[in-house]
């Protein structure tokens, strides 16, 4: 939520703006806009910045319209589930580009991921698909995978849910927000 981001900006943000630290933000989202606000080292990705872009329906795979640098615009398919990884997507071409990586190698290198580390995976096990999305899940990313979930053309859906940990005082709010959205899924 914004009271919680800008809680946890405030208490870190003068040293961040005392550092060489570089910030990578999504230019999508006016809340983090507003927090990184006109701290000077900050790379933009988004709607606007050096990685514009945005993603293309509801595929099973996320796939995003891409412009690396001002180039010429190039739809990338990943192997990531939903469209909820565009902003993923993007943000590994924004830091790609600013480390040299150049946009052919940054492209090839989206396309080609497979997942296997518990987050945004798709699995076949006999004549079930599952979605795998489990690791250091947050409330943000867990209201974009139901999101997803309940837009899958799937019959015969079930949901497991565990817990969302180091929420502090948010905790059980965020979980019963989460639960309530995810009995609306239809599963």
């Amino acid at each position: 939520s914004r009271r919680r981001h800008t809680r946890y900006w405030s208490d870190w943000s003068s040293d961040v703006c005392s550092s060489d630290l570089t910030i990578f933000c999504w230019t999508d989202s006016e809340d983090l806009e507003a927090l990184v606000g006109d701290y000077g080292r900050v790379i933009r990705y988004g709607s606007s910045g050096l990685a514009t872009g945005q993603s293309v329906g509801d595929t099973q795979f996320a796939t995003i319209d891409i412009s690396l640098a001002g180039a010429e615009t190039t739809r990338i398919q990943s192997q990531l589930i939903g469209s909820y990884n565009a902003p993923n997507m993007l943000a590994a071409a924004a830091v790609g580009l600013h480390f040299g990586i150049t946009p052919d190698s940054i492209i090839k290198a989206i396309e080609g991921y497979h997942p296997h580390n518990n987050r945004s995976e798709w699995k076949r096990i006999g004549s079930n698909d599952f979605v795998l999305d489990a690791y250091n899940a947050n409330p943000s990313s867990m209201r974009a995978a139901l999101e997803n979930f309940k837009n899958l053309g799937k019959a015969n859906k079930i949901i497991v849910l565990g817990d969302m940990l180091e929420l502090g005082e948010f905790s059980e709010q965020e979980h019963q927000d989460i639960l309530l959205q995810a009995l609306s899924c239809g599963a």
